[in-house]
């Protein structure tokens, strides 16, 4: 599963007319610092080059130390109202 998750990551990295066809969608991504199974680079790169590309894109890194992090992401309610505030293919940002 592992080898096949950084397959995809590479191929998307890789294929940036991949990461274009996001742009109109807006994306928060939650990645644990210490995630034991996914590398933080591995979403870092993504999320860096569709800000380079004038996404909507945020990336919060959580201090866990787990792969499983929908818990501490949820308690926060931030994510709800942050899902109220976007609409896909807007062009404004929160």
């Amino acid at each position: 599963m592992k080898d096949e998750r950084e397959a995809e990551l590479k191929l998307a990295l890789e294929r940036p007319e991949d990461l274009e066809a996001l742009l109109g969608v807006p994306m928060w991504v939650f990645h644990d610092r210490d995630d034991p199974h996914i590398e933080l680079r591995h979403e870092q790169e993504p999320v860096e080059r569709l800000q380079a590309l004038g996404g909507d894109v945020r990336l919060t890194i959580t201090e866990t130390g787990r792969h499983y992090i929908h818990e501490p992401v949820l308690e926060q309610g931030a994510l709800f109202e942050w899902f109220l505030a976007h609409r896909r293919g807007a062009t404004t940002r929160d």
